[in-house]
C-alpha cells in the first residue's frame, strides 16, 4: 500500500499531517520574489516542511485510510508502520520519494528531507517554472545571495504563510492588466443592456408614462409658437391642424380646441388628456378653472381607469393632438405632463 499517496491527500485537505513513526510534514506557502542574482521572477509556490521531532499523538492518517481502503483501524495502522519501516530502511542506501512531495534521504545517520521542486497544486500560478525577467536599470548584485526559503517554526506553519528573507525579493501580485480592461467592459455592457431592459419594459407594460417622457422632451426642445401667430377653426376637418399667422398679426383669438363626438363605431380618437380626478365634483371644479384659461375642457366618459379623466380637446390622430398640445403648453394653459390617450370608439 502507498501510504505517500494517502500522507499527500492530507496535505491537500489540511495543510499538514501527523506521520506516526516518521515526523510531521506541513505544506507551506512560499511567496512569489525576484531573484536578482538569476533576473529571474520566481512564481508563488508550495513546499512541504518536515519535522521529524514533532509528532501529534493523533489518528487522523490512520482513520483516513482506513475510510478510505474499508479496513479496520488495526489494519490501517500495521500497513502505516510497515511502510515507515521500508521508507527508513531503503532511505539508508539511496533517497526514498514520497507521492510527489519529497525525497528522505540518510545524512549522517540522521533521516532528513528535501521537498519537490514544484508542488502541484490546484492553484493556477502554483507550480509554474521561473520567469527571465531583465531589469532596465539592475543593480550591483552582491556576490552572495540570501536564500528564499526561511527555517521552519511550528508558529509559522499555523499561518501557513512563510514569507521568503531575500531582501532583494520583488512580490508581482497584481492583477495582469487585460483582466481590469474585460472587467470594465463588461461592467459598461451590464449598464446599457439594464438601461435597454428598463426603457423596453416602461414602453411595454406602462405606454402612458412612456407617452408622457416623450411628449416633455418634445415639448422641451421644439421651437415656441406663440399664441399670436395660431387661429383655430369651429370645422371639424380643420380641427386637426393650427394655421400659422403673419406675426405681425395683432388681432387673433386664443386657441380654443374643438371637441368632436362624430366617430364612426370602430374608428379611434385621440384625447388631449391633461388631468384625472377621483370625483365629478373635482372634475368639474377644474373644468371650469380650464374654461377660465380659454381650454374647452370636458370629461372623457370613455376613458379606461378608474379616475375621471379631462380633456382638452378630441382629435382625429395622434400627431394633430400633439401639435395643438405642445402649443397649449407653451401657453402654459395645460401643464407639461399632458398626454395624446387613443381610444376606440364603440
Amino acid at each position: 500500500m502507498d501510504v505517500g499517496f494517502y500522507v499527500s491527500e492530507l496535505l491537500e485537505l489540511h495543510g499538514d499531517v501527523s506521520v506516526p513513526g516518521l515526523g510531521h510534514l506541513v505544506r507551506a506557502r512560499i511567496s512569489g520574489y525576484y531573484n536578482e542574482a538569476e533576473q529571474a521572477f520566481y512564481p508563488p509556490r508550495y513546499e512541504v516542511r518536515f519535522e521529524p521531532n514533532l509528532i501529534d499523538e493523533d489518528d487522523i492518517l490512520i482513520k483516513h485510510i482506513a475510510d478510505k481502503k474499508n479496513i479496520s483501524l488495526e489494519s490501517s495502522e500495521y500497513f502505516i508502520e510497515k511502510y515507515i519501516g521500508n521508507l527508513k530502511q531503503e532511505a539508508l542506501n539511496h533517497e526514498v520519494q514520497m507521492a510527489g512531495a519529497g525525497v528522505f534521504y540518510t545524512e549522517d545517520d540522521q533521516l532528513n528531507f528535501r521537498p519537490a521542486d514544484n508542488l502541484v497544486s490546484d492553484k493556477a500560478f502554483y507550480g509554474m517554472p521561473p520567469v527571465k525577467i531583465n531589469k532596465l536599470n539592475p543593480e550591483p548584485v552582491a556576490e552572495t545571495t540570501s536564500s528564499p526559503e526561511t527555517p521552519y517554526s511550528p508558529e509559522a506553519s499555523e499561518t501557513d504563510d512563510v514569507q521568503p528573507v531575500n531582501e532583494d525579493e520583488e512580490v508581482y501580485d497584481e492583477e495582469p492588466r487585460s483582466n481590469r480592461l474585460l472587467r470594465n467592459w463588461l461592467i459598461v455592457f451590464g449598464v446599457i443592456v439594464a438601461l435597454a431592459l428598463a426603457v423596453f419594459g416602461l414602453q411595454r407594460y406602462n405606454p402612458a408614462a412612456f407617452d408622457k417622457l416623450r411628449n416633455w422632451n418634445t415639448a422641451k426642445t421644439a421651437p415656441v409658437i406663440k399664441a399670436e401667430s395660431r387661429q383655430a377653426t369651429a370645422d371639424t376637418t380643420k380641427a386637426d391642424t393650427v394655421a400659422k399667422t403673419d406675426s405681425a398679426a395683432k388681432n387673433t383669438t386664443p386657441v380654443t380646441p374643438t371637441v368632436t363626438n362624430t366617430f364612426a363605431p370602430g374608428s379611434t380618437r385621440v384625447e388631449i388628456i391633461i388631468e384625472a380626478c377621483n370625483t365629478l365634483k373635482k372634475a368639474n371644479a377644474v373644468i371650469e378653472r380650464y374654461k377660465a384659461k380659454g381650454v374647452n375642457a370636458h370629461i372623457v366618459t370613455d376613458a379606461p381607469g378608474k379616475l375621471l379623466k379631462l380633456s382638452a380637446g378630441t382629435y382625429s390622430n395622434r400627431d394633430s393632438a400633439k401639435v395643438v398640445m405642445n402649443a397649449l403648453i407653451a401657453e402654459k394653459k395645460i401643464y407639461r405632463d399632458s398626454y395624446p390617450l387613443e381610444i376606440k370608439q364603440k
